[in-house]
């Protein structure tokens, strides 16, 4: 189970910021520097040289030549895994964008779905974390929406949700391994295994993978209908992806067993799906799993 620190043991934040709180400073540059414009290799040059800089501002961060040597090491070191995940999803942008497959995408995805919308949902997600791979926001975002989106709304989904649908599978790809850019550069910074990390970040997430899909059947979810239907279906949403949350895990209050969790996922199931019935069963579901839980580990 994941563990905060306990509170005795944190440092306090005052003294932490007077004493280290430059050390930020760099990090403040990198981010104005990419906002401004400047590539991410000319930002990230000059905030390395505002981190030794900024360094020589008190006597216990103080960089020598050594210090500053090894840290630019250390940086190549740690970022072995993100260079080769990078080089590897250029290789498949390249495929895709020199072939001309994206332009036939479209009707390849509704032939090969014979119609059936889940199955195009299924595909296009497939499709749009590969291609979301190694890419800004901005750049995955234009490329699925160009590949993914005419498919999903000529299947008759709100242009609206067919836009945030492949937008969200191509972002979610930096925790989605083999390619998990995001999770590997989170490896080098804790030091730690990098397809152990991925794979950790994507249990984690698990239930990000299954929000798109609440959001195309239930177009409500973004702002399409009344304000109270809209109120309604963000609160049983919600409930519904704790309980589905909770199941994936296995926890709630405390571990569960698999009955449990199979509970939930059918509790999840009923909020999730839109009807007033179905919610009522779900709910009911999730609060008796949530009592149980609670008198249970009073119990112990």
């Amino acid at each position: 189970d994941l563990k905060g620190v306990p509170r005795e043991q944190l440092p306090k934040l005052r003294g932490v910021i007077l004493q280290k709180g430059h050390l930020l400073v760099p990090a403040f540059i990198l981010v104005y520097l990419l906002v401004e414009g400047y590539s991410p290799m000319k930002a990230g040059f000059w905030s390395i040289w505002a981190v030794l800089g900024m360094s020589f501002l008190r006597g216990g961060t103080r960089m020598d030549l050594k210090k500053f040597v090894s840290a630019l090491e250390r940086g190549a070191r740690t970022s072995r895994e993100v260079v080769l995940a990078c080089a590897c999803a250029g290789i498949i942008i390249g495929v895709v964008t020199q072939t001309g497959l994206g332009l036939k995408f479209s009707t390849l995805v509704i032939e090969a779905a014979r119609g059936e919308l889940i199955l195009a949902l299924i595909a296009v997600m497939f499709t749009c974390m590969i291609l979301g791979l190694g890419l800004t926001t901005s750049a995955a975002y234009i490329l699925t929406v160009i590949l993914g989106g005419p498919a999903l709304i000529q299947l008759g989904v709100d242009p609206l949700a067919a836009h945030m649908f492949v937008f969200y599978y191509a972002c979610i790809s930096t925790i989605t391994p083999p390619e998990a850019l995001t999770a590997y550069a989170g490896a080098g910074i804790a030091g730690s295994p990098p397809f152990a990390t991925a794979f950790l970040a994507m249990r984690l997430g698990a239930i990000a993978y299954f929000v798109p899909f609440i959001f195309v059947y239930y177009p409500v979810l973004i702002w399409k209908g009344d304000l109270i239907h809209i109120l309604l279906a963000f609160l049983t949403a919600i409930l519904g992806c704790l309980a589905l949350g909770s199941a994936i895990q296995g926890y709630m209050i405390s571990r569960m067993k698999w009955v449990t969790r199979i509970f939930l996922f059918v509790a999840s199931y009923g909020l999730i799906k839109p009807g007033y019935l179905t919610d009522l069963i779900g709910g009911g579901i999730l609060l008796a799993v949530f009592l149980f839980q609670k008198l249970a580990n009073r119990n112990r």
